[in-house]
């Protein structure tokens, strides 16, 4: 019986119906009473641990009928149906640059059943497009409380610059005035040093000063002109005196080394290689994709191009050696850090599962 209880108790965890009204904290809206809700665990729990629910070998029953589950409560415990909920990780002080603090996903019991079933519909049907799992079988779509926050600081950072710029406002209106008053105290003596048969107007002053101001600009400009040659000329010896100071230290010719990483790049990535190109990183939709080199242009020099088919979709996309080295590079980067990846991978591989686990 104790074990049934829970068993019921758990399948209300992944999916039951509201009683209450509430808000929920990973979307911001109401829960009202019949909406579909599920539970969130820890990190976001900040209620007080129960004890556990359930029976096992103890109570005379088998390993399959086995059930219990750990009771908790907190106003963080319960979500919408499809919310992903997260939380602020903060982390110790000793952190380094792989582990900063960060907004980190949290555990729900209808996430653990999505992605349970998400991956046996991937193996019957070869596809990896989570939206598409979600509507054909008429569940909700996701909604990330991440997303959430980073649209509120956006426009609390939106608030924020234009607070700044109502306070800066008025002294900005400030300065304005006195310019124009300097500058009509400017025609005032001008209009003094004038003689009384010239015609005074406030437009005539200003193109009399503007054209000053370009007779000024022109004679810096020319005087520049006069003085350039003398500076050009004590930087050119300069880099010929730097030039042959590292000749003399080092024999090797310049650009070897970029020379030989062009090469040994191209020697071991010729026609036929297989590629593995990280796209959409940090987002829900990452995915790494599979290609095989089908045309190489430009051996002989530096503008050395790769033409690379996909597989997942036959697209092809041209990559320049440098960027594809790159791109190379941050994948096999990837796989070993966040995935623990080593084999090879052909088509297409979501990363949701091992970005947000």
């Amino acid at each position: 019986m104790a074990a049934a209880a829970a068993e019921r108790a758990m399948r209300r965890h992944e999916c039951c119906k509201s009683q209450f009204k509430f808000r929920c904290f990973s979307c911001g809206q109401f829960i009202n009473r019949g909406d579909n809700i599920t539970k969130c665990t820890a990190p976001c729990w900040d209620g007080m641990r129960l004890r556990f629910r359930g029976a096992d070998a103890r109570n005379g029953i088998t390993m399959e009928e086995t059930a219990f589950y750990l009771a908790e409560t907190g106003t963080r415990t319960w979500v919408h149906v499809g919310c992903n909920p997260c939380y602020w990780d903060s982390l110790p002080e000793d952190s380094n640059e792989y582990s900063p603090p960060a907004l980190r996903s949290s555990y729900t019991d209808w996430g653990a059943k999505i992605s349970h079933e998400f991956d046996e519909w991937r193996q019957l049907t070869n596809h990896y497009d989570m939206e598409e799992f979600l509507e054909k079988h008429g569940y909700p779509q996701e909604k990330w409380m991440k997303d959430r926050i980073m649209r509120a600081v956006t426009r609390f950072q939106a608030i924020w610059r234009g607070y700044l710029y109502k306070q800066a406002y008025p002294l900005a209106l400030e300065q304005k005035r006195a310019s124009v008053a300097k500058r009509y105290r400017e025609f005032l003596e001008w209009c003094g040093t004038v003689p009384m048969h010239v015609f005074r107007s406030f437009p005539l002053f200003c193109q009399m000063n503007s054209a000053a101001t370009r007779f000024q600009a022109i004679w810096r400009g020319y005087l520049y002109k006069k003085a350039y040659p003398i500076p050009r000329l004590e930087a050119i010896a300069t880099q010929v005196i730097n030039e042959d100071g590292r000749a003399t230290l080092s024999t090797r010719p310049r650009g070897t080394r970029y020379i030989r990483k062009r090469n040994g790049f191209l020697y071991q990535n010729s026609i036929g290689a297989h590629m593995e190109i990280l796209m959409d990183k940090n987002h829900p939709s990452a995915a790494i994709y599979s290609a095989e080199v089908i045309k190489i242009q430009g051996q002989g020099g530096d503008g050395l191009y790769y033409w690379v088919k996909f597989h997942h979709d036959s697209e092809v996309r041209r990559y320049h050696w440098k960027k594809l080295l790159d791109l190379k590079f941050e994948c096999e980067t990837f796989k070993s850090k966040n995935c623990g990846i080593l084999a090879k991978i052909t088509g297409k591989l979501p990363l949701y599962r091992f970005l947000y686990p």
